[in-house]
């Protein structure tokens, strides 16, 4: 299955309704896995995953969701240049969907200099001329690139598990459980149009642990790119740390915080949320949990993505606003 030719990849609400479908929808080519497979027998000592923007968040969830199964480290680079420490005998994963974003093709550049073995994940432009074609992994073109997440994570996250060591991933269970969890929407889970009014006139702190912390980040991103509104996001526990301590101000502010409770939470973990919800109740500040059952981090993952992914469209709606153009930052890019 591709993507359908009556999709209007110019909506975000068509592209973040068929955010289930485009779970696992961006394969591997078989070239590419034969490479990722021989690389692994060499031992490498890592893997950089270089990105920015939409492009790096697939990254992040890569890193903190096989935490406890790669056997080398899994780095995130969002930068013009790659550490130090980086020689040959790391791997470097260069990831932009549109393939001219400045910073990535820096650091690629920086690779190919350190003699490192490369692999690019793009839907085309100047990254794709600088690599090998046995080492690319083609999106499809012509979508918006913070909705093509699913998409990119699916060829990543398979690609550095192959480059770990680590059997092929199966997608279709997660595909099923992220529909299924759309479904319950406005039912069994709170919906993200109802969130979206909570939260309007207000500045969202995301709160979320473990892999649970970079769908934390996706949302504060979302809302920042797609509601055009300030949003900030903390990681349990060294929130409780720090920014807890700033908790009296939150509500002179309008500052509203949302929970992203896990399944998979340890006692400890668990005992922390309920405390850090009590204490900023005591504060007066309003605050949201969202909680899902999975029996899988993967498609616990991708679905609050989905879920938050949804809630910032419903409030560009309400901020009156296009949900698709990024002025500023194309302004950005042009004054650069």
């Amino acid at each position: 299955m591709g993507i359908p030719t009556d999709l209007d990849k110019s909506s975000m609400k068509e592209l973040i309704a068929f955010f289930p479908k485009m779970i696992g929808l961006s394969d591997l080519p078989q070239v590419v896995e034969s490479e990722a497979k021989n690389l692994s027998k060499a031992s490498p000592k890592g893997i950089i995953m270089v990105g920015m923007g939409g492009s790096s968040i697939a990254g992040q969830y890569c890193s903190e969701l096989l935490l406890n199964e790669s056997r080398i480290p899994l780095l995130i680079i969002r930068d013009y240049d790659l550490p130090g420490y980086v020689d040959k005998n790391w791997i470097v994963v260069a990831v932009s969907y549109s393939g001219n974003t400045e910073e990535t093709i820096s650091c690629f550049n920086a690779a190919k200099q350190r003699n490192c073995e490369s692999f690019i994940i793009s839907s085309g432009g100047e990254l794709t001329q600088l690599g090998e074609r046995n080492r690319v992994t083609p999106l499809p073109k012509g979508l918006q690139p913070r909705a093509t997440l699913p998409l990119i994570f699916s060829a990543e996250f398979q690609l550095i598990r192959m480059l770990s060591g680590l059997e092929k991933f199966n997608f279709d269970a997660t595909r099923v459980s992220v529909e299924a969890a759309r479904s319950l929407w406005g039912n069994h889970i709170s919906h993200p149009s109802v969130l979206s009014e909570r939260i309007q006139h207000k500045i969202p702190v995301f709160m979320g642990a473990h892999h649970l912390d970079a769908a934390a980040y996706r949302a504060k991103c979302q809302i920042n790119e797609n509601a055009k509104s300030a949003a900030f996001y903390a990681s349990i526990p060294e929130a409780n740390h720090n920014e807890v301590e700033a908790v009296g101000t939150y509500s002179k502010h309008d500052i509203t915080v949302v929970l992203m409770r896990s399944s998979f939470e340890s006692a400890s973990m668990s005992r922390r949320f309920d405390v850090t919800k009590e204490i900023y109740e005591e504060e007066e500040v309003d605050v949201n949990e969202i909680r899902m059952k999975f029996d899988d981090k993967v498609a616990e993952t991708l679905s609050f993505t989905h879920f938050f992914d949804e809630l910032s469209f419903q409030l560009a709606l309400l901020n009156g606003v296009d949900s698709v153009e990024v002025p500023k930052i194309s302004r950005l890019k042009k004054k650069l």
